[in-house]
């Protein structure tokens, strides 16, 4: 098994980005912290990124992404329907948040509340991250038998909610909205008046 120092150097520089920005945000990520992290020389950050800090933070917000929506497709996948989907995913966002002393959330949120609005490739990434975690929970809406649109807007409100939660979790320090969350959404999905097919 390779050392983390045999590990390819983008693989390392794009981690290492991933969990800056992760704990700390876009602003208070720097370039420097993320070689010396890598363990590698600035000068390959900028030869596997030549488009610097905004397409490192780009890619690392994808890469989080697309390991975040890999776990939200195992919760959905194992779980017997909806409104266990909903509980599961907010019980893996509480365990989470908690074994970190709330110190890591979501992975993409804070980048995208700091930098979004000034980076285009920053919005992009997290778009499409949060695009493709919607997509895993629509999926699983229609399996329950919700149609296309009914299901799309369900998985934006369950989303919108947890998100928020892990908002009031991280500040509260502790998991009780997310656990109220949980519960109202499990029943939403369970009872709500939306079309099914």
């Amino acid at each position: 098994m390779a050392t983390a120092s045999q590990r390819p150097t983008r693989e390392r520089l794009l981690d290492a980005a991933a969990d800056l920005l992760h704990r700390k945000g876009y602003s208070a990520t720097g370039l420097s912290e993320v070689t010396e992290r890598a363990k590698t020389p600035k000068g390959s950050l900028y030869f596997h990124f030549p488009g610097g800090k905004e397409q490192l933070g780009a890619e690392a917000l994808a890469a989080s992404g697309a390991r975040f929506r890999e776990g939200i497709q195992a919760i959905v996948k194992d779980a017997p329907d909806g409104p266990s989907a909903v509980r599961d995913l907010a019980g893996m966002l509480a365990l989470g948040l908690s074994s970190t002393d709330y110190q890591l959330g979501c992975p993409i949120a804070t980048t995208t509340l700091e930098a979004a609005s000034s980076s285009p490739l920053i919005r992009d990434a997290a778009d499409r991250a949060f695009g493709s975690w919607i997509a895993a929970l629509q999926e699983r809406l229609s399996a329950d038998g919700y149609n296309d649109a009914a299901a799309n807007k369900l998985s934006i409100f369950v989303l919108s909610a947890l998100e928020g939660a892990m908002v009031l979790a991280r500040a509260t320090q502790s998991t009780a909205a997310l656990d109220i969350a949980s519960e109202a959404l499990a029943d939403l999905v369970d009872h709500t008046p939306l079309e099914k097919s």
